[in-house]
């Protein structure tokens, strides 16, 4: 059987902690690097090439967050980083943005409908 999902794509966790934006950024790098970061053993193999020893956890969550660090302080001096606006403001543009979604879906549904007021259209019919 195929899995079946029981959410919304859109739909937004809420937990009782929140990463800051450095250990997210961190998070990330110690997953994609975390089977595949290497440093020199100063090893080679039998064609020459150098032999990669995996970092330890310790050094990959060390270099994760020197790492984080880094870019956001790049990404503040070049005024990348944006605040979200306060929850509630956030809340009351989603409900904004469902009413005219709504909105929409409902003048597609009924725009062939014909106002209250006007009287139905008799069907002609041919002379024999």
């Amino acid at each position: 059987m195929a899995n079946k999902k029981y959410w919304d794509d859109n739909m937004e966790l809420h937990r009782n902690a929140q990463l800051d934006l450095e250990s997210v950024l961190a998070l990330k790098l110690i997953e994609h690097w975390g089977l595949i970061a290497g440093k020199p053993s100063g090893k080679e193999d039998s064609a020459g090439r150098a032999i990669l020893a995996l970092q330890t956890p310790e050094e990959l969550v060390e270099r994760a967050f020197i790492t984080a660090g880094l870019f956001i302080a790049e990404a503040e001096k070049r005024d990348g980083i944006k605040p979200l606006p306060p929850m509630k403001e956030r809340i009351d543009i989603m409900a904004e943005m469902q009413c005219a979604r709504f909105d929409a879906a409902f003048d597609r549904r009924h725009e062939n409908a014909r106002p209250a007021n006007e009287e139905p259209v008799q069907a002609q019919t041919q002379p024999d």
